[in-house]
């Protein structure tokens, strides 16, 4: 006689769930009504999160993923069911993702954006001004004027739960560092606060961009690394150190974490990527000036070359070049610790390349956490790649691209996979009624499913697909 779902046990059945990602989760439980009464444990949805979390490497609907066992019944049964949204939107299917809502709001002509992931906030910036917006209302929250502030990071630390943590300075060269705090603890009262550090003497020119967490942020110069505590009173620290500049190369991305800052080359035509693990000044402040520091290289991948050396002995006496978009840089929790967009011309032919770079959070030898390294996954794109923004996991990848047929633009999500084995998906994205055309900034929130584009006029058209 076979057996039907109905006549096992519910511990068989909740066994047999957690092999489910979350889209055939939700299937499985209208299966029957054994399978229907899972829902009332609370047990179940905290391991349905856990596996969307590190099995699958999708981003938790929420502000911060270290508050989920303060989350009622409710809300645990509401955001496994976001995350299914956003993976069937994102990941699965034929045809291509169609928008659930859309609306418009306005920043300003000279404003830039980026979502605070899972909170439906978004921060604009520009003009030495910082303002909040609630995506869900097109409301600005809040708002901070600060002559001369400049944003330097639009990866925001979310280490402290309902704060969101933006590095930004004071100046061109960065004469003060100023720490940008966004609460939202309170989504009915936004608040914006900041605080700034005393003056910055630097002896040598500003080379990157800046490293915040929750308890330092700086940047780095041709030979020193700065930071500070972000605290009103505490002193701007320094340290000399061999900083690794290949030949040829745009300014390192630099990220903290632990007690480390890790410097991103991104490479060149001719040089793989580095990356280069600095240490930072102590607290009180050491006497040691010169600390060691390693440097590993991390060879670029094609499907016609394995490294930048190979690609560039291959390409000798052909015309190539090399435009690439903004790299992220990013704790690699979701196992993505960097992407890079390429445009590689060779001659006449353009080949638009996406890398996702592998990382890991372990141990070091002193027993310490920090970042260990992969080689990267490539996608090559068949039409040329006009802007992108990557997500806060670094699995997805939003691409405004020009049709090389039609000259048309669109949009699609790039979404990167370590399970089974690495590989990459694309999805063409229904744009509902989003004029590509006039876009000239992205932004994504992969946890939520919400797509923002900018126009040269300063709006802001947000899509969900989720």
């Amino acid at each position: 006689m076979a057996l039907e779902f109905a006549d096992f046990p519910q511990d068989i059945l909740s066994e047999l769930s957690r092999w489910l990602d979350a889209v055939d989760l939700l299937s499985f439980l209208a299966t029957c009504r054994s399978a229907r009464e899972l829902r009332l444990q609370r047990s179940f949805w905290l391991y349905a999160l856990e596996r969307i979390r590190h099995v699958e490497a999708q981003p938790l609907p929420l502000s911060n993923a270290d508050c989920v066992n303060t989350l009622s019944l409710g809300q645990l049964q509401d955001a496994v069911q976001r995350a299914s949204r956003v993976m069937r939107a994102f990941r699965h299917g034929s045809s291509p993702p169609r928008p659930v809502r859309v609306h418009t709001m306005a920043i300003g002509r000279e404003g830039r954006i980026f979502c605070i992931p899972g909170t439906h906030l978004a921060v604009s910036h520009g003009g030495g001004s910082v303002a909040c917006w609630d995506i869900l209302t097109s409301q600005r929250v809040a708002q901070l004027g600060i002559p001369g502030l400049r944003v330097r990071n639009e990866s925001p630390c979310m280490e402290v739960r309902g704060k969101a943590l933006v590095a930004a300075c004071i100046g061109r060269t960065a004469e003060r560092l100023v720490v940008i705090c966004i609460d939202y603890r309170d989504r009915a009262h936004v608040e914006l606060s900041h605080v700034v550090s005393p003056e910055v003497n630097r002896d040598d020119t500003l080379l990157s961009g800046f490293f915040i967490n929750s308890q330092v942020m700086g940047h780095c110069t041709q030979s020193q690394i700065i930071s500070w505590t972000m605290e009103a009173g505490a002193e701007v620290q320094r340290m000399t150190q061999h900083i690794h500049r290949p030949a040829g190369v745009t300014q390192p991305l630099c990220l903290a974490f632990g007690g480390s800052v890790y410097a991103f080359h991104e490479g060149s035509v001719t040089l793989d990527a580095t990356i280069q693990r600095l240490s930072l000044p102590s607290t009180p402040p050491s006497d040691a000036t010169h600390l060691p520091s390693t440097v590993n290289t991390l060879p670029f991948s094609y499907s016609f070359a394995a490294s930048q050396a190979e690609l560039y002995s291959h390409m000798m006496g052909r015309t190539v070049s090399l435009h690439s978009h903004a790299p992220h840089l990013l704790v690699p929790e979701y196992g993505v610790f960097a992407v890079t967009c390429r445009t590689l011309s060779i001659d006449t032919l353009v080949v638009p390349i996406v890398h996702f770079w592998a990382g890991l959070i372990e141990p070091d030898a002193d027993g310490a956490r920090a970042l260990s390294f992969g080689r990267a996954c490539f996608y090559e794109h068949g039409d040329p790649i006009e802007a992108v923004a990557v997500g806060s996991s670094g699995t997805y990848v939003l691409l405004l691209a020009q049709d090389a047929e039609d000259g048309g633009g669109y949009l699609g999500v790039l979404h990167f996979s370590a399970v089974p084995y690495p590989h990459t998906t694309f999805r063409k994205l229904v744009a509902g009624g989003l004029s590509v055309f006039d876009c000239r900034q992205l932004a994504i929130d992969d946890s939520l499913g919400l797509v923002l584009a900018v126009d040269s006029g300063g709006k802001v058209t947000v899509v969900w697909y989720a």
